[in-house]
């Protein structure tokens, strides 16, 4: 006799503990089942719903995952295989794969849209079993109970009676919706990540039950436009970048043959009023000009970057999110410069949270931590000046490194005495330090801040519109 079992999608045993041990814990997934297993008001409990989950899980994970033959599913289930065999065999999967073959997070992040169709499925499935048990019943009456029951009359025995089932409550249609939905949100969660600079291999080392628990605080709300900012300001900023190291300073060191124009020698152009303009013009062709060749002499900063970020009452809403876009696209490059990177944030006297990224790195936990801080508090610059100070001091005198950059974000101001004024200028002078002011027009007239950040800064920008392009006079110097 064939063994039937519950479980219509086949899977082998790793595939099995992967989704026992990690994935059915995710909360959506667990939610799913016990939503399925205690029924509500209009649907009775399904006492197979951690295997129709499974099943569902199964068909998105696998690359090619293949139904079992009518045979081998114990009737009470034959409705589900069904619904899985429409699922796996709907075009739409296909797409989806693409992101979640393979990736148990994006499989179940796909499982809430596909919620919607099993709930759906369930619901007719036990509607018509209803429909048959009282027609079983009827006939039971009216043929006496001696006659016995069928074979063929058992619940959920035909295949094609779920079929035809699957046809009148439009699956196919629903099917398509779910799936598009699951694209979605797993494109979605796949940019949010990629948008917070989360480390790759890290995140792909990490059981899904933590990338699911990360990828929930990145896709809050507060997150979603924190991520639209920041990665429009880490495009910027690359651009920028791009645009700082082909227009470095070069200087003159040899002459070799071409036909930039740029740098060809004087005594070349004299051909042309020599009569020798034909010669002129085929040697162009040829790149065969004495031409003056150059090397760049752009000289990279050593130093740490630190960022001094506001985060008074004043600054809550756009301009702190802004601030907070610029703050990660300094962090982005960098990271690729293998700079230290500190983040200050500052509001009323002692209110300071640090985070330091050794070369511009992080753990995603502190990558998170680093954006999820709030606005609040009043406004002080000498306690985040100080720290700042700390830094560049102790990265000059124990590591030799000068030229460290502080970039000052605020939309306020805070009094300085001028003793600590020139304490603070002979030291900033002493290693190097360059101090780039931003102010942001809120809590105080544009007018009145920049005057008390030009006396500890080398520039100072007042940002008037809350764009990338307002930032480029810093990205541009770091």
């Amino acid at each position: 006799m064939v063994e039937q079992h519950h479980q219509t999608v086949l899977a082998n045993r790793w595939d099995n503990s992967t989704y026992e041990t990690t994935v059915r814990p995710i909360k959506p997934v667990d939610a799913l089942v016990d939503d399925l297993l205690l029924g509500n008001g209009a649907r009775s409990p399904y006492e197979w719903a951690p295997e129709l989950v499974k099943d569902a899980w199964m068909a998105l994970y696998q690359p090619s995952p293949v139904v079992r033959e009518p045979a081998e599913v114990a009737p009470e289930v034959r409705a589900m295989r069904a619904l899985m065999t429409r699922l796996i065999e709907h075009p739409q999967l296909k797409q989806l794969q693409e992101m979640t073959a393979g990736d148990a997070l994006m499989s179940a992040v796909a499982m809430g849209p596909i919620g919607d169709v099993l709930r759906s499925a369930v619901d007719e499935a036990q509607k018509r079993e209803q429909q048959k048990e009282q027609q079983r019943q009827k006939q039971q009456q009216e043929k006496g109970d001696e006659q016995g029951d069928e074979p063929g009359d058992q619940p959920g025995q035909d295949d094609t009676d779920w079929q035809e089932m699957l046809d009148q409550i439009d699956m196919d249609r629903k099917l398509y919706r779910a799936l598009d939905k699951a694209a979605e949100e797993a494109e979605e969660m796949e940019a949010t990540v990629k948008t917070f600079g989360l480390d790759p291999g890290e995140w792909e080392a990490m059981s899904p039950g933590e990338r699911f628990n990360i990828a929930q605080q990145l896709t809050s709300p507060k997150m979603r436009k924190l991520a639209d900012m920041i990665g429009r300001m880490v495009r910027f900023a690359f651009g920028v970048k791009q645009t700082r190291i082909s227009d470095v300073p070069h200087t003159v060191f040899s002459v070799e043959r071409g036909n930039n124009l740029r740098n060809v020698l004087p005594r070349e152009f004299a051909l042309l009023g020599a009569g020798a303009g034909l010669d002129f013009y085929r040697r162009y062709a040829a790149r065969d000009l004495a031409q003056y060749k150059k090397r760049g002499t752009d000289k990279a900063a050593k130093g740490p970057l630190i960022v001094c970020i506001d985060r008074s009452s004043s600054m809550a809403g756009e301009p702190f999110d802004w601030a907070m876009g610029a703050a990660e696209a300094m962090r982005r490059i960098v990271a690729e410069e293998k700079r230290d990177y500190h983040a200050i944030f500052f509001g009323g006297r002692g209110d300071l949270r640090h985070f330091d990224f050794p070369k511009g790195a992080g753990t995603a936990e502190k990558i998170i931590a680093f954006c999820s801080v709030n606005a609040s508090g009043g406004t002080d610059f000498v306690g985040p000046l100080t720290a700042a100070m700390m830094h560049a001091t102790e990265s000059f005198d124990t590591q030799g490194r000068s030229e460290a950059d502080v970039c000052f974000i605020t939309d306020g101001e805070s009094a300085l005495s001028d003793e600590w004024l020139a304490e603070f200028n002979a030291e900033r002078a002493r290693v190097g330090m360059h101090v780039h002011s931003m102010f942001i027009g809120g809590a105080y007239d544009v007018s009145r801040a920049p005057a008390v950040l030009h006396r500890f800064s080398d520039q100072v920008i007042a940002i008037h519109d809350l764009i990338p392009e307002s930032a480029s006079s810093v990205f541009v110097k770091l």
